[in-house]
């Protein structure tokens, strides 16, 4: 029974059948080397940015309102974190984002092709 439960559960990942949440996974590599790897997740209302990696120390995170789009003027709405490395930052009640993320400060963001995390 535990074997279907298991199988079941990965054919349904496959088909993008989540549970509910919705999950972002940023890895930034440069010259063959990882630089960066974070993850964002939403579930019940909460997001969760994990910094897993960073040469830097740390994942700098900016959550973008839907359809807004980095150089846009909508700037005074994005909300920024700075995660450590190894860290987690719990946000409640974020709602229709987009998710990007730098290594290092004033670096060109890597973002989630989608703004419907957590919405």
């Amino acid at each position: 029974m535990d074997k279907l439960i298991v199988i079941l559960s990965l054919l349904g990942a496959l088909f993008g059948c989540d549970g509910g949440r919705d999950e972002v996974v940023h890895r930034i590599v440069v010259s063959g080397q990882d630089v960066l790897l974070s993850r964002a997740s939403m579930r019940d209302g909460q997001a969760r940015l994990d910094c897993l990696r960073s040469d830097s120390g740390a994942c700098h995170s900016s959550l973008l309102p839907r359809g807004c789009e980095v150089d846009t003027a909508c700037a005074g709405r994005v909300a920024r974190y700075d995660v450590a490395a190894g860290a987690s930052q719990h946000i409640r009640g974020a709602r229709g984002f987009r998710l990007c993320v730098v290594a290092r400060a004033g670096d060109e963001p890597q973002c989630s092709t989608t703004d419907r995390l957590g919405g």
